[in-house]
């Protein structure tokens, strides 16, 4: 039995491999179909269709435009309503609305719904990119752990089946730093091509990708002073750099020039100044550079690439005025720099915490005692570090989705790290052998349970550090839990209790009209205090950010007083629902205080 599965390893393994995305892919595409509209989807799939249509970048120009596109491309077939007047609109979000809800809305679930397929199927084909990646560098016991790790990741499955651009960055993001170790670790022609296009395209996806920028030269620098040399000095390794930079360039130009080559100059050049002011004399010469390019068409596509730059850079940099930014019981306009962390502790499963910190004692005892790092798992950490480091510089945190392409790499560690397991388990004895094996499959059944008892609910994955789904708006808020995805779950909670009233507290751009229809509802606000009849559901965001308007002297109320009732039902975690028991036993308690 153990030599026919030696003989056959590599099929067992793309079998596994498989059977994880497929896995993946069905839990994606069943848990989607429970959430209404998110926050940015409702701007990302029109605007797309618009570059294809139009060729303009009016709309969400401080966003790249490759993945808004790519998710676009049903509606070549469904051929939704979109009117050339309509991409003039000042308002992104209206222009978004009116699309989805006005212009087609008979048929809003079928365009969302289309929107989010074709990010599933980038972000589940991925994980057998990842499986045959780690295989031909380190075999496929790594390949394995790496993959079903990533596919039963409730945080990638929570954004990887969305019409956003989080895990789409994070993919080409891994798969141009993957071409780039593999340049290294074998030059030629076709590594320095493919390295360079996905280079590009990452650029293309989200400006988060600039962070491949010095994670590429930190990480070239050290491969020539500690692996390569002077073997690196010669004619052939140059010209192949080179090439690979022309077709970065290239990718670049080309998918800006097919979504921005009809952009009026005039718009570019009003854009520019509404971005820079003149009297941002640090931002002066990258908007000269920029206004530059405007003034040519064949240039003009990479004026709109560095106009989005800016707006990226400039809207980063705080004060973050328009979104409140919650960590853990704290507000703030600029973030911390530890947010990143502190939210990877609360929502990454503990069989994934637990893992980590043996994985690296593992893997620092193995290179000590060889005296070197293998070069694929040095190029990985310095880009955990580069990109996690650069991340926590920004002062706009209000999602760990932005962390996203860290995550395959801390999994492309672990895989390592079981790779290194398995040759030590060789050696040992049987008891050994079944104590670890055991380990692993506890700790991999762990990651699974977690991944089914959060279903459908992804987005709002907690783990037990942080008291689970139901106690995750105490720590975090905004897209790490309620992004408006509740609409469709309350719509059927509703129709179940038909008894009384519903008055919504809603945080999203859902609407309501849409998703309660046949259903008697208000809308409601906090000013109000409760309704003295019905039931009241609430967005968690406004749950938690109400006591923060209180507090600054906006608002006379909170909800304050509910949290310790427990509410009457919990809508995916994102709403809670209260009746008029919970409203007295909230008066109550309070009055006893």
């Amino acid at each position: 039995m153990e030599s026919w599965i030696i003989r056959h390893k590599s099929w067992l393994g793309w079998g596994f491999a498989t059977l994880v995305t497929l896995i993946m892919f069905v839990s994606g595409y069943v848990s989607m179909q429970k959430d209404a509209i998110t926050g940015d989807e409702i701007v990302y799939p029109p605007a797309g269709y618009s570059y294809l249509l139009y060729h303009r970048y009016d709309i969400n120009f401080e966003h790249a435009p490759f993945l808004k596109m790519w998710m676009a491309l049903p509606y070549f077939f469904l051929q939704p309503k979109l009117e050339p007047k309509s991409v003039e609109n000042s308002s992104q979000w209206d222009f978004g609305r009116d699309f989805f809800f006005k212009n087609n809305g008979s048929r809003t679930e079928e365009l969302l719904l289309s929107a989010r397929m074709m990010i599933l199927l980038l972000t589940a084909g991925f994980a057998l990119f990842l499986f045959w990646g780690i295989k031909r560098w380190w075999g496929i016991p790594a390949a394995c752990i790496s993959t079903c790790i990533y596919a039963f990741s409730p945080n990638i499955l929570a954004n990887g089946r969305l019409a956003t651009l989080d895990s789409g960055v994070m993919v080409f993001m891994f798969v141009a730093l993957y071409f780039f170790i593999s340049w290294w670790k074998k030059p030629g022609y076709l590594y320095a091509i493919l390295t360079g296009i996905a280079f590009g395209v990452a650029q293309t996806a989200k400006f988060t990708a600039l962070f491949l920028v010095p994670v590429f030269l930190i990480t070239g620098l050290v491969y020539i002073l500690f692996y390569i040399r002077k073997k690196f000095w010669n004619p052939q390794r140059a010209v192949q750099l080179g090439v690979g930079l022309f077709s970065a360039f290239l990718s670049i130009w080309l998918i800006y020039g097919i979504s921005a080559y009809q952009t009026p100059p005039e718009w570019v050049s009003s854009k520019i100044q509404e971005v820079v002011p003149a009297t941002n004399d640090a931002l002066k010469t990258p908007a000269d550079l920029v206004r530059l390019f405007n003034g040519n068409d064949l240039t003009r596509p990479l004026a709109v690439y560095g106009l989005g730059i800016l707006r990226s850079y400039t809207y980063t940099k705080g004060p973050i005025t328009n979104f409140l930014q919650y960590l853990w019981g704290d507000f703030s306009e600029y973030g911390w720099w530890y947010y990143y962390l502190a939210a990877y502790v609360v929502k990454e499963p503990l069989p994934i915490l637990l893992a980590l910190p043996l994985a690296l004692i593992l893997i620092v005892y193995v290179s000590l005692k060889k005296k070197k790092v293998d070069l694929p798992l040095a190029g990985i950490i310095i880009a955990v570090i580069l990109t996690g480091g650069l991340m926590s510089l920004g002062n706009l945190n209000i999602g760990l989705r932005y962390f996203l392409p860290v995550f395959p790499l801390i999994y492309t560690i672990l895989g390592y790290a079981a790779m290194l397991l398995f040759k030590y388990v060789r050696s040992k004895t049987k008891q050994i052998q079944i104590a670890l094996g055991s380990l692993l499959i506890v700790l991999g059944g762990w990651l699974v349970w977690e991944n089914v008892r959060i279903f459908p609910s992804y987005l709002a994955y907690f783990n037990q550090l942080a008291g689970g789904p139901e106690k995750g708006y105490a720590y975090l808020i905004d897209s790490n839990i309620d992004w408006g995805q509740g609409l469709v779950q309350l719509a059927t909670w509703a129709k179940a209790h038909p008894d009384k009233k519903l008055y919504i507290d809603y945080f999203g751009q859902g609407e309501l009209s849409h998703y309660l229809k046949d259903i008697e509802y208000e809308n409601w606000h906090v000013a109000r205090g409760f309704p003295e009849d019905g039931y009241l559901a609430i967005s968690v965001n406004y749950f938690t950010t109400s006591k923060y308007w209180k507090n600054k002297g906006n608002e006379t109320v909170s909800y304050e007083p509910l949290e310790q009732v427990e509410p009457l039902a919990r809508i995916g975690y994102a709403m809670n629902v209260y009746g008029p028991e919970q409203f007295e036993e909230a008066r109550l308690l309070e009055s006893q205080k």
